[in-house]
Parts: C-alpha cells; sequence; structure tokens
C-alpha cells in the first residue's frame, strides 16, 4: 500500500460470520489516501478478499462519507476504507459469477478505533 503498510492501519482484524473485529489505528495525513485533511486522517479499514473463482468481488462500505458505491477489487482483492462511525458503518462484499449473486454483510460494531 503507498506509503502505508497494513499494520501502521491495524492490528487483530478478523472477519467473523457476520462481524469484523480488531483495532484501527489512528493515523494522520495520509495523503495517498486523499489530499483533503478531514478523510486523510482518522481510521482506515484494510479489507482483503480471498474469494476465487468469482467473475467479479465488489466492496463497499455502507454509510461511508467517502466513495459511498462498490468498488470493484482488482486482483491483489484489496479495499481501504476511511471508518467513522463502527455503529453505523457496515461493509458489503458481493461476489458475481455466472450470473449468480452472493452477497455477505459484516457490522464494525465490535472494533476499536483508537484516536488522536
Amino acid at each position: 500500500m503507498t506509503g502505508k503498510t497494513v499494520s501502521d492501519l491495524q492490528s487483530g482484524v478478523k472477519f467473523g460470520a457476520n462481524a469484523i473485529t480488531g483495532t484501527l489505528k489512528y493515523v494522520e495525513n495520509w495523503t495517498w489516501f486523499d489530499s483533503n485533511p478531514e478523510i486523510n486522517t482518522g481510521n482506515f479499514l484494510v479489507f482483503k478478499s480471498t474469494l476465487t473463482g468469482a467473475d467479479k468481488i465488489t466492496a463497499q462500505l455502507i454509510g461511508a462519507n467517502v466513495n459511498p458505491g462498490p468498488i470493484e477489487l482488482d486482483s491483489d482483492g484489496i479495499a481501504i476504507f476511511h471508518i467513522t462511525d463502527k455503529n453505523t458503518q457496515m461493509v458489503q462484499v458481493v461476489a458475481y459469477k455466472d450470473g449468480l449473486v452472493q452477497q455477505k454483510l459484516y457490522t464494525l460494531k465490535g472494533m476499536t478505533l483508537q484516536s488522536e
């Protein structure tokens, strides 16, 4: 990732059946993410899809303040989300294969968001 490693952004992050848990570290002025100081500072979740065989996979942060639509994952399967409210935001993953669609929704309520 440009200018940051996963361990710079988070620790102990685990994807359960319906929830993502762990700690998101507080990051300041990550201009690779965005040049706007209101958006490039805060907590960031690195999502990596390990699904294989799908024709297309999208990931979306429901309730996002930035890039609210789905992001089509490329071959690395990585998306980075700016988390501003773990109680209202959720991550949605959608996999497409041969005209079929499978969706998974993850709550973030069990995450710890570090502050300054």
